[in-house]
C-alpha cells in the first residue's frame, strides 16, 4: 500500500509549490517499506493554462529484501530531478510533460493527462520510462524502469471538469509506482 502526505501552495498565476512524503509498503514475496520525498515549484502564466517547473524525488531510506531463492537485494527510490511543461485546457482537464535525470546520471522521461468524462468522472493516464545508461547486452534491462498507468476516478459531489481550477485541489499526486521508482 502507499500513503502520501502533502503541503502546497497553488495560486491562479505566479509562482506554486507543493512537498510530499510518500511511503510504500510491500509484501510480496518478502516485507520492503520505502520512503520518499517528492517536490515540485512551478510558475503559472498569465490565466494559469500554462506552467514551467521542476519536480524531483529523493529517496529517503534502503531496504533489504529477500528474494524468493532466499538472495538479499538492496532497494531505495530512485532520486529524480526533472524540468516539466503543464497545460490546462478548456474543458477541464490538463496534462503534462517532462524529462530530465536519475541520481544514477539515467535519462528519465514521462508524461501524465486528465481528460474528464461526463459528470463526474475522469480518466487520468500517466507513463514513466528511465532509460538505462548501457545497452541490453551489457545490463540495461536491469537498469530500465518504466510505468503505464490508466485510471478511472470517480469525483463525488463535483463535476470532474472543475476540479483542477479548485486552490485546494492537490498540487502533486497520490504516490504510486510511477512516482515511486525503485531501484537496487
Amino acid at each position: 500500500f502507499f500513503f502520501t502526505g502533502c503541503l502546497f501552495r497553488r495560486v491562479d498565476a505566479g509562482f506554486q509549490w507543493g512537498v510530499v512524503f510518500d511511503y510504500v509498503h510491500d509484501t510480496y514475496y518478502d516485507q520492503s517499506d520505502l520512503r520518499q520525498v517528492r517536490s515540485e515549484t512551478a510558475f503559472v502564466f498569465g490565466e494559469g493554462c500554462h506552467e514551467l517547473g521542476y519536480w524531483g524525488a529523493y529517496g529517503v531510506n534502503v531496504d533489504r529484501f529477500r528474494l524468493p531463492a532466499g538472495n538479499y537485494v538492496f532497494l531505495q527510490p530512485n532520486d529524480v530531478f526533472a524540468g516539466f511543461y503543464r497545460r490546462h485546457f478548456s474543458g477541464g482537464g490538463q496534462g503534462r510533460l517532462w524529462g530530465g535525470a536519475t541520481g544514477m546520471g539515467q535519462a528519465i522521461i514521462g508524461g501524465e493527462a486528465t481528460v474528464p468524462l461526463g459528470t463526474n468522472w475522469a480518466l487520468e493516464n500517466n507513463f514513466v520510462y528511465v532509460i538505462p545508461k548501457n545497452s541490453a547486452a551489457n545490463g540495461g534491462q536491469r537498469e530500465e524502469t518504466w510505468s503505464v498507468t490508466i485510471s478511472l476516478v470517480w469525483y463525488p459531489g463535483r463535476p470532474a471538469r472543475t476540479v483542477f481550477s479548485d486552490r485546494y485541489q492537490p498540487l502533486l499526486g497520490v504516490g504510486d509506482n510511477s512516482a515511486l521508482l525503485i531501484r537496487r
